[in-house]
């Protein structure tokens, strides 16, 4: 399920995707899909063996161009709509030892234009 329900005690919308459940979280070193592929038999998200910037569809997305229609209709209580949208995967370093502020001011400038 994605959708959004409009939450009126804070007069917000809230995006509910139950499926991203699923997805990876906190894997093994050796098995990070965000690192870059360094053997071919277990690529991982990124082909390249290193990389500056690498942007892609993220797998689990929270929402979709298409998705599918809301689980349950509009209440008295809230409106509910499909959660319409795109969601990608930027990455910034191939190296998880860097933060944002140990970039260079070159790759900071890519990552904006990005």
């Amino acid at each position: 399920m994605t959708e959004r329900r409009w939450d009126p005690v804070t007069g917000e919308w809230r995006t509910f995707a139950t499926h991203r459940q699923d997805r990876t979280f906190l894997p093994a070193a050796d098995a990070c899909p965000l690192c870059p592929t360094t053997d071919p038999a277990a690529p991982t998200e990124v082909p390249e063996s290193s990389y500056q910037l690498v942007v892609f569809d993220n797998r689990f997305p929270s929402l979709s161009p298409r998705p599918p229609d809301p689980s349950l209709p509009p209440g008295e209580l809230f409106d509910v709509t499909p959660a319409v949208g795109a969601a990608e995967v930027v990455l910034y370093t191939d190296r998880h030892d860097l933060t944002f502020a140990d970039l260079g001011l070159d790759r900071v400038r890519r990552l904006i234009d990005v």
